[in-house]
């Protein structure tokens, strides 16, 4: 069975020719500079983060299996398989809490960052790869994280791994020189494994540091997944089991399919957004939000 749909193009195979055609010529000046900086900056909390004994047992893992030499792992001398050195480095990266957080997005760089920089050393990529890809994984984690990031956050998934694991997915797909074929694929792949519960900040737990390298590990193998011919549900963003619906936002919702129906007594929707559903090549911006959704942001930003 074919895992696209002839109905027309969905969200993610709207996102996956979006993220596919961006170009580092066309990039804004401003742009790769904070491009540089956030790969810079993560670099540096990787350091940082291989010295915290929170997050040891994750390299120590990657340090006892055997695994193809692709990558570096910061604080390790032998290279590790690419997905992997994506995963510890991405923990690393998250494991201090310094990383550089997105208003809509959550921790972007430590999911996209990682992705990027494995499957860049593994293929000896230029730099200029490494800029674009990392911008195009920020791009998609905003564009998906602006319309559903706050769902998310009521229904009690971490964004930074639901999230991540498109970003990282997207860079990934873009360093591989995917088709937007193959890149839809990854995201409904990516997608199988983009949970990450908040219960961490009730019960405690050490697991949070893990969910930045988990999306990068993820995403990276669904793009290498997809690259091997691996199909997913192209309908993965919009679909009525797909991430919208499961974080209890319909923004992303398609064109066509009715809208939550009204209480009886108060007269609010029964759903936390209902705002627009189709991605548009324009960047999408705050008034793509509902007011209830605008209204939860600031709550959201402070996670």
């Amino acid at each position: 069975m074919s895992a696209l749909s002839d109905a027309g193009p969905t969200v993610a195979r709207q996102l996956s020719e979006r993220v596919l055609a961006v170009r580092f010529e066309e990039l804004p000046a401003n742009v790769v500079s904070m491009a540089k900086r956030l790969i810079t900056d993560q670099i540096g909390v990787q350091l940082r983060g291989s010295t915290l004994p929170n997050v040891q047992p994750v390299r120590r893992l990657a340090e006892s299996l055997a695994g193809k030499a692709e990558a570096t792992v910061i604080g390790l001398t032998a290279l590790v398989p690419a997905p992997q050195a994506a995963w510890v480095n991405g923990t690393l990266g998250h494991s201090a809490e310094y990383d550089d957080a997105h208003m809509a997005a959550w921790h972007t760089s430590s999911a996209v960052v990682p992705a990027a920089m494995a499957l860049a050393e593994r293929d000896d990529r230029s730099g200029a790869d490494v800029l674009t890809a990392v911008v195009a994984g920020v791009q998609a984690m905003g564009v998906l994280g602006s319309v559903a990031g706050v769902g998310m956050l009521s229904a009690g998934w971490h964004g930074s791994k639901v999230l991540g694991v498109f970003g990282a997915a997207a860079a990934a797909g873009h360093l591989l020189g995917l088709d937007p074929r193959q890149l839809t694929n990854a995201f409904g792949i990516a997608a199988s494994d983009a949970g990450g519960t908040m219960e961490y900040d009730r019960s405690g737990g050490e697991v949070k540091r893990l969910h930045a390298g988990s999306a990068a590990r993820i995403g990276t193998e669904a793009a290498l997944l997809a690259e091997l011919g691996l199909t997913g549900p192209s309908t993965i963003f919009e679909g009525h089991r797909g991430t919208a619906a499961s974080s209890r936002c319909s923004a992303v919702r398609r064109r066509g399919q009715s809208r939550p129906r009204r209480s009886g007594s108060g007269g609010r929707s029964s759903a936390p957004c209902s705002g627009s559903s189709r991605l548009s090549r324009r960047p999408i911006r705050r008034s793509t939000r509902c007011g209830s959704c605008e209204r939860r942001m600031t709550s959201a930003r402070k996670t």
